[in-house]
């Protein structure tokens, strides 16, 4: 069943859904419904066998004209530390990862590129540190870093995520950026 509603003002009208068997108004988080919208996006980047010690480095550049909603999620097979950058210089942008809208049938750009391996030439402001745990034992498994903590991304401004692997041996692992524009 729809429901037609009116805002204050009078301006817009507007459709909401009740479920047919609780006659509960239906909603979706805001994220999700950006994927309804054609605005949503995710950029993501795999590293096999990170020696130890060694770091692996992906920058995102936010270059259209409004915040970007971002969540980073690490994947790692081991301990690892994830520092998030904000202000990274680069004399070299690195490999390009192909930023997808969620909607694949958007055409819409998220206005965001995302790049793999970028020459540092200046790190930027630690605004994030973590550790990722790895287990030990035969049937270790590693850790992750994918809490629900958004970061509004300024525009024209660069981020670096690294994870820098000290499991002791060389690892593989994941880093995704999702996010979604206005």
């Amino acid at each position: 069943m729809a429901v037609n509603y009116k805002q204050n003002d009078g301006s817009k009208t507007d459709e909401s859904v009740l479920d047919i068997e609780s006659s509960c108004l239906r909603t979706i988080d805001t994220e999700h419904s950006k994927i309804h919208e054609g605005k949503a996006f995710i950029a993501s980047t795999y590293k096999e066998d990170l020696a130890d010690d060694a770091e692996y480095n992906f920058l995102i550049k936010n270059t259209d004209v409004s915040e970007l909603h971002a969540v980073f999620a690490i994947n790692f097979e081991g301990n690892a530390i994830v520092d998030v950058f904000e202000g990274t210089t680069v004399s070299a942008d690195g490999t390009e990862i192909t930023v997808y809208n969620r909607k694949r049938s958007s055409t819409t750009a998220s206005g965001a590129t995302a790049f793999h391996t970028p020459t540092i030439t200046d790190d930027g402001t630690s605004i994030s540190k973590t550790v990722i745990p790895g287990a030990s034992g035969p049937n270790a498994s590693g850790g992750n870093n994918q809490g629900r903590f958004e970061w509004l991304l300024k525009v024209d401004t660069n981020y670096m995520v690294r994870v820098k692997n000290i499991a002791g041996a060389a690892k593989s692992g994941t880093i995704t950026a999702d996010f979604y524009i206005e």
